[in-house]
């Protein structure tokens, strides 16, 4: 979503979200329009993530992008989403309402949450959030997560605007690492994101 900070030290985390129903709701600006998946799009995606440094590389990305969302074509053509720029028709901005299995079970999760660099400060991640968190309420009554980390602290004041809380309790059963090294992490990276967004040092 933003320009991640990797000046700082890299830990994963996990933030969730209880009360599916209460979020910002959001439209996108005059411009932009939203579409599902079709064939081609996933070269769009990996250079959104290259672009971004959220991979190392366009193919890197790619490869996500097949081992991930093409194992189920049908699900990727109605929960990944992309923005596009009317202007150009360029694709500036993805995200999905995909499934993971971080907590031992499936759970729906907000899945690669990318915005072009010259897009962004626009809204789109907004509205993106806003229309998959909605897409996720109109589906089920189950709860939520996402992933993400502290080289990513900008965006994670966006999710808590959006009523994503940091997760803070036992281990996932499927969360790499020991339980020791999770507790440890988990606490240590909560306090960095915290002074981070409170602007201290």
């Amino acid at each position: 979503v933003y320009v991640l900070d990797k000046t700082i030290p890299f830990a994963a985390v996990l933030m969730t979200k209880h009360d599916i129903g209460v979020f910002l709701r959001l439209a996108l600006p005059a411009g932009y329009r939203f579409c599902l998946y079709r064939a081609g799009l996933e070269q769009d995606w990996a250079r959104l993530q290259a672009e971004s440094r959220q991979v190392d590389s366009h193919d890197a990305a790619a490869a996500i992008f097949r081992d991930e969302f093409l194992k189920d074509r049908d699900l990727a053509s109605r929960q990944c989403l992309f923005v596009i720029d009317e202007n150009s028709d360029d694709v500036v901005a993805t995200a999905s309402l995909w499934y993971g299995d971080h907590f031992g079970e499936r759970h729906a999760r907000i899945h690669w949450v990318t915005v072009a660099a010259s897009h962004q400060g626009r809204g789109l991640a907004k509205a993106l959030l806003s229309h998959l968190l909605e897409q996720h309420r109109e589906q089920s009554s189950d709860w939520l997560y996402l992933t993400t980390q502290t080289w990513s602290y900008k965006a994670i004041g966006l999710y808590r605007r959006f009523g994503f809380l940091p997760y803070q309790g036992p281990k996932p059963v499927n969360w790499k690492g020991s339980v020791t090294d999770f507790d440890q992490n988990t606490a240590w990276a909560w306090d960095l994101i915290e002074r981070k967004l409170a602007g201290r040092p």
